[in-house]
């Protein structure tokens, strides 16, 4: 089963199938944008903080189970804050809109929230 990773600043495909057709760059964009259009930035200082998210969906796009959060260190209540904003981001914007034809390929993603790219941005800090 495929794992795509995808972050707010880039993008990378992680496959464990050779036989797995990748999402093209274009596909990787719009399910960027997709989840963007969810994700609001807490207003709380933490412009260093990152969060990635790790979910499943079904064939048609929706949200299989509660997305979890990886951990990746020191757990802070900012961190806690981006987490929760994270979390509701992805089940706000599920049912996402992908090839079924690639569902191997977006079954089972992980995605890396950096509010950094949003308060440079902005500019705030």
């Amino acid at each position: 089963m495929g794992k795509l990773t995808l972050s707010f600043l880039s993008l990378c495909m992680l496959t464990t199938s050779a036989s797995t057709e990748p999402l093209t760059e274009t596909e990787m964009k719009s399910l960027r944008e997709q989840i963007q259009r969810c994700w609001s930035v807490p207003m709380i200082n933490g412009s260093n903080t990152t969060v990635s998210v790790r979910f499943r969906l079904d064939h048609t796009g929706a949200l299989v189970g509660e997305p979890e959060i990886v951990a990746d260190g020191e757990v802070t209540n900012t961190k806690r804050v981006f987490s929760e904003a994270a979390k509701r981001a992805i089940k706000k914007c599920a049912p996402y809109s992908l090839p079924p034809e690639k569902y191997e390929a977006w079954s089972n993603l992980i995605v890396h929230f950096d509010p950094s790219a949003d308060y440079r941005r902005n500019g705030s800090d």
